[in-house]
């Protein structure tokens, strides 16, 4: 699905139709998130929770990257 997302985005910025400048697509282990604490206002997680392997290691990692 990631891979689909990706090369939408490549698609429409080509066809000059993708209006978003400050955007970054990455993939991530949810077990282990690359960013800062309380980097984010939100955290969308479509699809994820039925396949991590440590729910509450998941859940206390989006914590720590939400904003409080």
């Amino acid at each position: 699905m990631l891979i689909e997302a990706f090369s939408k985005i490549d698609k429409l910025k080509k066809e000059k139709k993708l209006r978003l400048k400050n955007y970054k697509l990455q993939a991530a282990d949810c077990h282990n998130l690359p960013f800062e604490d309380s980097a984010f206002d939100t955290v969308v997680n479509t699809f994820v929770l039925e396949s991590v392997y440590d729910m509450d290691q998941a859940f206390s990692e989006i914590k720590r990257v939400c904003k409080p």
